[in-house]
């Protein structure tokens, strides 16, 4: 589901114009729902507005566009599709999505940020994976605690027995 507030935020640079963010691929509809199905690609075909227009990627792959590679986003090692498709209402809208006014919106820098004209960063990508690696850890610390307590109280009526 895609979120208002981030589209709020990036309205403000997207090309003039009326848009649509979800390609209508017709008769090939089933098949993209198939291929999103088969590939666990991380997209919800029900979605009334999403943040990527994975339709539009889709489509595009079945003709060949180069433009339409999937990779692995080296900050996170999630599964990253290019930006061309990403909506208004993707957190990280950058000038590289077909609905972008690329003069106003935000640019990648060299450390994985989203840079607006006047300097401003609007999106740390490297930071967020770190934020998001570093909680993973704590959480599994927190498991291992859990886990090691849980080995102990198995433990002592053991040992109480023999």
């Amino acid at each position: 589901m895609a979120d208002d507030t981030v589209y709020a935020r990036n309205q403000q640079w997207v090309a003039p114009g009326d848009h649509d963010y979800n390609t209508d691929l017709g008769d090939k509809e089933a098949d993209f729902q198939a291929w999103v199905k088969q590939n666990n690609v991380p997209f919800d075909p029900s979605a009334q507005n999403s943040d990527y227009d994975m339709r539009g990627f889709y489509k595009a792959l079945q003709e060949g566009d180069p433009k339409a590679q999937e990779a692995v986003n080296p900050n996170d090692r999630q599964l990253h599709f290019p930006d061309y498709w990403k909506t208004p209402y993707h957190q990280s809208f950058s000038n590289e999505s077909q609905w972008a006014d690329s003069a106003k919106a935000p640019k990648w820098n060299e450390q994985d940020q989203l840079v607006t004209p006047d300097g401003k960063v609007v999106f740390d990508e490297r930071a967020i994976a770190i934020e998001k690696q570093q909680k993973k850890q704590q959480q599994n610390a927190a498991l291992m605690i859990a886990l090691k307590a849980l080995m102990q109280r198995i433990k002592q009526p053991q040992q109480a027995a023999q």
